[in-house]
């Protein structure tokens, strides 16, 4: 009974942090696909990626408006001005201007453009920092709903196995206290092979089978919320499982060369990372232009007008009130002279980029690694859930035929320990080697950037 024990145990485990629905409305069955739509679409960290995306192609398209059409703004004013009147006949030295005390409107209007004409490179950098952003982004949510994915797979598998072995266990007890009610019976009449002792160990046997089916049933709850929760519903909704029994995917893993030669062409992660290197690096660019002058092309158009005034019509005389200026541009040269601060500026894009460049060398370091392993389990657990195959039935006859037996009065009661124990230890093992497998089939179709079943051999090289 302790491999009975050892399986309840695994289960806690791999079922947690995982409850069940309550009663109230018709109960809704989903199968695996539906249960990965529901989940991609209910994910919050999916509706976040798809913002933080929206955000990126807004800073895309502000870059590309820059190079291409000028920047334009207007003013318009409306103040009080006060009255003047003047002799605009004389000479402009004895003209005299007298000011009043009335009060007028005054109001103005300004219109103004500035167009680059030449950045050392400022506007490119900035379009291209975008673009990579745009490219990172969308690698981003590749890789969120991957891993949205690859964990409604393994709650799912987690449910699965929760219930094959409470099943196994349900049926062990079932058999147990079997074969108590024929020990006991069997005793009555006198025979000879069974002693108290047999008995008392049967009841202990029985009881310990007992006590785990609760613990499972839990578990099962727990799973369920928890696939629940990730799904969008509530913890008690009338929502199940189609699947009554815990299969192998129906998967043929190619060889791990396949997947190691298409894995930098197809993982998200890698994309992301390496499209946040050419945003470093085009940041550090636009920073470093910063060092040189900026030539542009500034211009407009100004209209003032206040009735309370006379306007001057003399060109040496400046009128605040009465104008019109324009329209007209300029050439114009700017250059920021601070150059301490944008030498703070460029150390700190240059230590962004070094930042990332050590996340893309982890990447390329680890990625092969996360996959080699993945692969490695996958091909372990299919092995090991052929070999398991074979030993489980094994494991039923034994228990068919010590119980078959014990039932005739020809069998020992140590059989049916020996046999209940096997076969429950077998089916245990059996089942949770399935379900490894399904998880790491789940974890190679992650790295490899799907939302399925690894992909199927396409050859040739990235």
């Amino acid at each position: 009974m302790r491999s009975s024990l050892r399986i309840g145990l695994v289960l806690v485990v791999v079922g947690a942090p995982l409850a069940s629905a309550q009663e109230g409305g018709a109960l809704e069955r989903l199968d695996l696909r539906a249960c990965i739509e529901r989940a991609v679409a209910a994910a919050p960290q999916i509706a976040s990626a798809r913002a933080r995306l929206a955000v990126r192609e807004g800073e895309l398209r502000r870059a590309r408006a820059a190079r291409i059409l000028p920047e334009v703004g207007v003013t318009g004013l409306v103040a009080p001005a006060r009255g003047a009147e003047g002799k605009l006949d004389s000479p402009l030295p004895k003209e005299r201007v007298v000011e009043t005390d009335d009060l007028g409107p005054a109001t103005r209007v300004q219109l103004g453009f500035v167009q680059p004409l030449w950045t050392a490179g400022k506007l490119t950098a900035a379009i291209n920092a975008a673009t990579a952003g745009v490219e990172a982004q969308l690698a981003a949510n590749e890789r969120t709903t991957a891993e949205v994915v690859e964990q409604t797979k393994t709650l799912y598998y987690n449910v699965l196995l929760a219930r094959a072995v409470a099943n196994v266990l349900s049926e062990v007890r079932d058999a147990f206290q079997k074969a108590l009610t024929t020990a006991r019976e069997r005793r009555d009449r006198g025979d000879p092979q069974i002693s108290e002792l047999h008995i008392l160990n049967l009841r202990v046997a029985a009881a310990q089978t007992a006590k785990e089916v609760p613990h499972l049933t839990a578990s099962i709850a727990m799973a369920l919320e928890a696939l629940r929760r990730l799904m969008g519903f509530d913890p008690d909704a009338p929502v199940d499982i189609k699947d009554q029994r815990l299969e192998p995917e129906p998967f043929e893993l190619a060889p791990l060369e396949h997947y190691e030669a298409e894995l930098f062409a197809r993982n998200p992660q890698w994309r992301e990372v390496t499209a946040g290197v050419t945003v470093k690096e085009e940041e550090l660019k636009r920073a470093r232009a910063e060092y040189y002058p900026q030539v542009f092309l500034k211009g407009g158009f100004e209209y003032g007008y206040a009735p309370s005034r006379r306007r001057q019509t003399s060109p040496f005389v400046f009128d605040e009130y009465n104008y019109l200026r324009g329209p007209g541009g300029a050439l114009g040269v700017g250059w920021k002279l601070s150059f301490h601060m944008t030498a703070a500026e460029v150390a700190t894009r240059e230590a962004e980029l070094l930042h990332m460049q050590s996340e893309r060398r982890s990447a390329q370091t680890g990625l092969p690694l996360q996959l080699r392993a993945a692969y490695g389990r996958a091909v372990e657990s299919r092995q090991q859930v052929t070999e398991l195959a074979e030993g489980r039935k094994a494991g039923r006859a034994i228990l068919t035929f010590a119980v078959a037996n014990f039932d005739l009065g020809i069998g020992d009661p140590a059989d049916i320990l020996q046999g209940l124990g096997l076969y429950a230890r077998a089916s245990g093992d059996y089942y949770e080697a399935v379900r490894n497998l399904n998880v790491a089939l789940a974890e190679v179709a992650r790295i490899m950037g799907e939302t399925g079943p690894p992909p199927a051999p396409a050859g040739g090289k990235p």
